[in-house]
């Protein structure tokens, strides 16, 4: 989880929680890849959460791409309906 600093003096945080299926799923969509202290089958939910109760930007992808590169995806989805500040 990563924190960032709106310019509104809002603070965000950014996180990718792992989303699993079974390893026999017929889900042409699910892969396998790196979750929380191993591996497994399925998806990855990468999210900016800010004060609400819902994320304020979201991303389901398959389970072997990158954290990072989604995070920056993300993050340039929020930042074109938000202003904010990249972390420090």
């Amino acid at each position: 989880m990563v924190s960032v600093l709106t310019s509104a003096g809002g603070l965000c945080e950014i996180d990718g929680r792992p989303l699993t299926v079974s390893g026999f799923s017929k889900d042409p969509d699910a892969r396998w890849g790196y979750a929380t202290k191993s591996h497994a089958k399925g998806f990855k939910f990468h999210s900016i959460w800010d004060a609400g109760l819902v994320p304020a930007a979201w991303e389901v992808r398959s389970m072997n791409v990158a954290e990072a590169c989604r995070r920056r995806r993300v993050g340039a989805e929020f930042a074109r309906r938000n202003d904010w500040l990249s972390p420090g």
